[in-house]
């Protein structure tokens, strides 16, 4: 029973994520550095000390990653260990067998496969299935969507059961700390309870697609959210970096936000002249902007803002940090407001 149970949450947990520009797998941030203790001290050379910080910043990325992974595995275990409790709990209160709950919360209550999702499902596989005919895979692809349904069916009971019960999780993600230089473009108030730190390349396409979960989320969020902009340019984009040091140009004249969107809704168009046009449109001074982009005065602020990614672990674009967690991608909004709400009622 509780390996069928499980085998349902991970199916109806197993999506993978929105893939960033550079294929980036999840990482998390770096930890504010502990205090100068024994405790502290990986090792001694010579009588001087290389504290445990300064080996982690060395490691950089990839221990982000390892403590982001070794999170995700107990996360996975814990959820699992949970939904066990809440299932068993509830078959007892019901004074029936964890089969006969699964047999009529999840089975009797799960969507039966409609016929234009096998369609679209043959479809979307029609590539990879060598000729093979809907008749020919109709059952495979039946007992897949069955599974699934299952699957989010089970999710949904165990919502309703959560809802239901006194549960609390303890096991806190990795939060890093994720510089805020003085002058960066932001939106909302340094006092908000929820910082969003995003790292984004205006020519990477899932940028601009994330650009827009932004706004919905400062839309239903209001001032309770802070979002801070820092650039990342990815080297294969060759008119990414000109377009972020155009956009910092814009941010001296009080118009980056604007100038921000006009970039993510003319990817295939940033070549120097025409983030001059981009300017001219939004009422800037053309002159004196073409001379704060000719001059490349903001190109050393752009390479900050790689540098501060990097030191955080991003490696692909967009890369964001909510109250210092890491999400990859371009997430739906629902990701966001998942970890937003967990903030919010941690602050509380």
């Amino acid at each position: 029973m509780r390996h069928l149970l499980l085998s349902l949450l991970l199916g109806a947990c197993g999506a993978t994520p929105a893939p960033t520009d550079a294929q980036a797998a999840p990482q998390a941030t770096t930890p504010a550095a502990p205090s100068s203790s024994s405790s502290d001290v990986a090792a001694t050379v010579n009588g001087e000390p290389i504290p445990m910080s300064a080996v982690d910043a060395e490691a950089g990325a990839e221990i982000m990653k390892k403590r982001q992974e070794m999170y995700e595995v107990r996360m996975s275990a814990l959820e699992q260990m949970i939904a066990a409790k809440l299932f068993a709990a509830e078959a007892g209160k019901r004074g029936v067998t964890e089969d006969a709950l699964l047999k009529a919360e999840v089975e009797a209550k799960a969507a039966v496969p409609a016929e234009a999702d096998i369609l679209a499902l043959y479809e979307q596989s029609k590539p990879r299935l060598g000729g093979a005919t809907l008749e020919d895979v109709r059952g495979k692809i039946t007992a897949f969507l069955e599974q699934r349904n299952r699957g989010e069916r089970m999710q949904a009971f165990l919502e309703e059961l959560k809802a239901a019960s006194n549960v609390k999780v303890m096991l806190d993600p990795p939060r890093f700390e994720v510089e805020i230089p003085a002058g960066a473009p932001t939106k909302g108030s340094a006092s908000a309870p929820i910082t969003i730190v995003e790292f984004s390349d205006f020519e990477c396409p899932y940028c601009s697609r994330a650009a827009a979960t932004v706004d919905e989320v400062t839309a239903k969020y209001g001032d309770k959210v802070r979002i801070v902009f820092r650039n990342f340019p990815l080297d294969f984009h060759r008119n990414a970096k000109k377009a972020a040091e155009a956009a910092l140009c814009a941010h001296e004249s009080g118009k980056f936000w604007e100038f921000h969107d006009k970039l993510f809704a003319n990817q295939d168009a940033l070549g120097e002249g025409q983030l001059v046009s981009y300017a001219k449109d939004l009422g800037l001074d053309a002159g004196a902007f073409e001379t704060c982009l000719s001059s490349g005065k903001h190109g050393a602020t752009v390479s900050l803002d790689q540098a501060a990614g990097q030191r955080v672990g991003v490696e692909g674009t967009p890369g964001f940090f909510v109250n210092g967690r890491f999400v990859g991608g371009a997430q739906p909004f629902e990701a966001f407001a998942k970890l937003i709400d967990e903030e919010l009622a941690r602050t509380n």
